[in-house]
């Protein structure tokens, strides 16, 4: 069963080769598998940063709710406390 996958796998991966590295229409395909990565990458890493600035917002905010609770008056008082400004 095992060899038999192998075997599927490396016809598989022949295919794609031939696919790929077609003479006439290969680079092309090269071209837009290559834009495609390029568009995902960049997609993920807008996502990643918008997710990374909502995760600080909602820290600052708990951290100013909290300085709150326990008695600083501001939220200049906080940030100066805990080195989160601006």
């Amino acid at each position: 069963m095992a060899q038999g996958l192998g075997i599927l796998g490396a016809f598989a991966l022949g295919a794609l080769c031939m696919y790929m590295l077609d003479p006439t229409r290969g680079n092309a395909r090269q071209a837009r598998v290559r834009d495609q990565v390029l568009s995902r990458t960049r997609d993920a890493s807008q996502l990643l940063g918008s997710k990374g600035r909502h995760i600080s917002n909602v820290v600052r905010g708990t951290i100013h709710e909290a300085g709150h609770r326990i008695g600083f008056g501001s939220a200049s008082e906080i940030g100066a406390t805990t080195g989160l400004t601006g």
